[in-house]
This record gives C-alpha cells, sequence and structure tokens, in this order.
C-alpha cells in the first residue's frame, strides 16, 4: 500500500513539475520574461517634475514591462534623445499605457483640462514615436513642439507623433 502512496504522491508532483514547465515554456513563447506569476497586474509608474522614482517620461517607458501604465503628472517635459536612428522625447517600443493629468497628491484620478501634462521636443525632433508591432494607449497628453525634419529619420512626417507600420 505504502508503495501505491509513494507512486501516487511522485505523478503528483511530476504533474505539478510539468506544468510549470509548460507555464513557463510558454511564456518564452509569448516573449515574456519567465516568471512564475503568469497573470501578473501591470505595474504603475509615476513620473513627475521632481521627487517621483521617475523626472523623464522616458525613463519611466525604459523602466516599464508589457502591460505597464505611466502616469505622468502635470507639467511641461522638454528634451530629446537619439533612440533607434532617431531624436523624439519619448520612444515606446513595448505594449504601454502613458496618461497624463495626475498630481504629486493624486495618482488615481487623471484630470487632463485642469491639470495638464505637456510633452514638448521644443522643435527639435518628435515628440512620440512608437515602434511596430505594439499596442500603445496615450491618453491625457498634450503634445506640442514637434519637428519631424529635426528628427534625423529619413521620413519628415509625424512631428507629433509617429507610429510605424509592422
Amino acid at each position: 500500500m505504502k508503495t501505491r502512496s509513494l507512486f501516487a504522491a511522485f505523478m503528483v508532483g511530476l504533474g505539478l513539475v510539468l506544468a510549470l514547465l509548460w507555464a513557463l515554456e510558454g511564456q518564452a513563447a509569448l516573449g515574456l520574461e519567465p516568471g512564475l506569476d503568469v497573470a501578473s497586474p501591470s505595474v504603475e509608474r509615476q513620473v513627475c517634475l521632481s521627487g517621483c522614482a521617475y523626472s523623464s517620461v522616458q525613463d519611466a517607458v525604459d523602466a516599464a514591462n508589457n502591460g505597464d501604465v505611466v502616469k505622468v503628472a502635470q507639467g511641461v517635459y522638454t528634451g530629446v534623445q537619439f533612440r533607434e536612428w532617431g531624436t523624439q522625447t519619448v520612444y515606446i517600443s513595448k505594449t504601454i499605457t502613458i496618461r497624463g493629468g495626475y498630481t504629486t497628491t493624486n495618482w488615481s484620478t487623471s484630470y487632463p483640462a485642469t491639470q495638464p501634462t505637456t510633452l514638448d521636443a521644443q522643435g527639435q525632433g518628435r515628440v512620440i514615436r512608437i515602434a511596430g508591432g505594439i499596442s500603445v494607449t496615450i491618453d491625457g497628453l498634450h503634445i506640442t513642439g514637434g519637428d519631424a525634419a529635426q528628427s534625423g529619420w529619413w521620413l519628415p512626417e509625424g512631428g507629433g507623433l509617429y507610429g510605424e507600420r509592422s
């Protein structure tokens, strides 16, 4: 009888190990980093001009993983950087949400009309460039000062927002 119990316990354990390996392999096939939490909720990244973990939208986007939400407090965010053959304020290459209109005292509700969040490339390149093959949500942002001709990219289109084809 003990042999059957040990065999049953072994089979249950083997089944759990195989299920875990299948889950990890499935994550890798989807382009996700392997981990035990397959259905983990998105992470919220907070950006503000001072006093937050991120003071630039690009830094928060770089730190984000697919599915994360980047919340940006009111203010004017300037500056461009060269990334992927072009100059822009924000380059996005992953499936994320960027939402403006927050304050440093209220990260739960966005009010972009009364708490404007502005991304300004100051005529030095594009404001936002989105890589192909991803899904991005942009909400509550004022986009200004973009100049695609100054982006360094061979296509002088989409000074404010440029989405690449997949």
